[in-house]
């Protein structure tokens, strides 16, 4: 089973995205060998010295593979991974990630996981906008609305605030009918973005 959490930290430009994934054994049997896979969504850009257990980043397929191994029954495992936001206007991001394969056929060709079949696509999981089928924690998976215990998403909103303030100011507010006023007019970025031309 497995379940997929994304946290934001920072604000504006310098926002950062921490992505954990969890996999539990909820079988009676040894896990074997199994992999996960998380695809990254366009517009994030990975720290790759972020990501855990040796979990190796395709930058052409936008994805990163973690081959594990040995998860005993009840046990779980998180791995991680972080990025930061290389294209705002691809929000909100949803972030998918499954098991792609697993040990089941260790004990016997015809063997297989009870409530999920690994597999590398990420549209036969059920309907993630399904109250219930988006795994909150580990031990929502398998359970309830959600069909496929063994894949997850993160749903990550990221708020922006842009806010242009102006105020205008006369250097006097009584003059003579020959005099001069100097009017100063001040603009302050109340955003958390810059303010790009205006």
């Amino acid at each position: 089973a497995l379940a997929k959490v994304g946290t934001v930290t920072g604000s504006g430009l310098d926002i950062a995205i921490d992505f954990d994934i969890t996999v539990a054994n909820q079988g009676t049997l040894d896990s074997g060998d199994y992999t996960v896979v998380d695809i990254v969504p366009e517009g994030l850009a990975v720290d790759t010295g972020s990501i855990s257990d040796s979990g190796v980043y395709d930058g052409t397929a936008g994805t990163i593979t973690w081959s594990l191994a040995g998860l005993a029954p009840s046990d779980t495992v998180t791995v991680s991974w972080s990025a930061t936001v290389s294209d705002f206007t691809l929000r909100p991001f949803r972030n998918f990630a499954e098991i792609t394969a697993d040990g089941a056929t260790d004990y016997g060709p015809d063997f297989t996981d009870i409530d999920s079949t690994p597999d590398g696509d990420n549209t036969n999981d059920g309907d993630y906008d399904t109250p219930g089928v988006d795994n909150e924690t580990i031990t929502d998976a398998g359970f309830g609305e959600d069909p496929e215990d063994d894949a997850d998403i993160a749903d990550v909103t990221v708020e922006l605030t842009y806010d242009l303030a102006l105020a205008k100011a006369p250097s006097d507010t009584t003059i003579n009918p020959d005099g001069t006023v100097t009017f100063s007019i001040t603009v302050e970025n109340q955003g958390d973005v810059s303010s790009g031309d205006y």
